[in-house]
């Protein structure tokens, strides 16, 4: 447990955002789902948010579940984390095409998605092109 916190700190800062960002992608899916806050103003809720039943809601967050698990092998400092991170964050942003609101109100909810791919695109191109990341993950 204590050398995790030491992996942890040794990591670099923006390593260190990525990583927390993927740890708690789950718990942002599930907030900003259940509150409603990615539809439109003027679209109705539901009971569970913007999805409109249980299912859609657990594939949201099921698409989410790789974005965590790498964020642990990160910090485990697997070099296999800097290989499944693209994968794990496409999963994890095309999770709300599962949200039938989603399809009834693309234009609102597209306009979070595409600077969360454009900002996944730029953590993609630190993770590949950083000294920094690639030292982190080359000392044990």
């Amino acid at each position: 447990m204590v050398a995790s916190f030491e992996r942890f700190f040794s990591m670099p800062f923006l390593l260190k955002i990525i990583f927390l960002a993927g740890l708690f992608s789950p718990a942002i899916a599930i907030t900003s789902v259940l509150t409603g806050t990615m539809l439109a103003p003027d679209t109705p809720r539901y009971e569970y948010g913007a999805a409109t039943n249980l299912t859609e809601l657990f594939l949201l967050i099921g698409s989410t579940i790789p974005a965590a698990t790498i964020s642990v092998l990160m910090v485990m400092k697997r070099k296999a984390a800097l290989l499944l991170f693209p994968f794990g964050y496409i999963a994890a942003s095309v999770g709300p095409i599962f949200l039938s609101t989603f399809r009834e109100d693309v234009d609102y909810i597209m306009s979070s998605v595409l600077p969360a791919v454009a900002g996944g695109i730029m953590a993609i191109a630190y993770l590949f092109f950083s000294g920094a990341v690639r030292r982190y993950f080359e000392h044990p």
